[in-house]
């Protein structure tokens, strides 16, 4: 950390996503009524995203490396959610129930038994040089 210009930003950059969390839990409580979905994210496009990059170009002049690209995937992060919560109807971002089921098979390997030990049971040949050994 080096002594650059100004003050450090770092309290607006954790003022940025409080807004927004505070925003998106607003809608996500029922708070605010589904008519304003749009609305939130215009208010997180806004507020709280340049909230973000304003103290990750103050902090690339003060030379801290490490806290502009910290806030700078937080805005690009905010920046995202807040495109997909104007463009996609009314409901949180992201699959839809249909797309979730299918982008999880079956057949996942997921299942109890596999988390269980079944796939030790299954290959007691591998797991048994193994067996023997104490892990510190």
């Amino acid at each position: 950390m080096t002594n650059g210009p100004g003050a450090t930003p770092i309290p607006i950059t954790f003022l940025g996503p409080t807004i927004a969390t505070t925003l998106y839990a607003g809608f996500e409580t029922q708070t605010l009524p589904d008519v304003d979905f749009h609305t939130v994210g215009w208010l997180v496009l806004a507020i709280p995203v340049p909230m973000q990059f304003l103290p990750a170009v103050w902090d690339l002049i003060r030379g801290e490396l490490a806290t502009a690209t910290a806030s700078s995937v937080l805005g690009a992060t905010w920046l995202a959610l807040a495109i997909a919560t104007i463009t996609r109807p009314v409901g949180a971002p992201g699959p839809s129930r249909a797309e979730s089921r299918r982008l999880r098979p079956r057949g996942s390997g997921l299942r109890r038994g596999v988390l269980c030990g079944a796939a030790e049971r299954a290959q007691p040949d591998l797991t048994a040089p193994l067996s023997g050994w104490s892990w510190v």
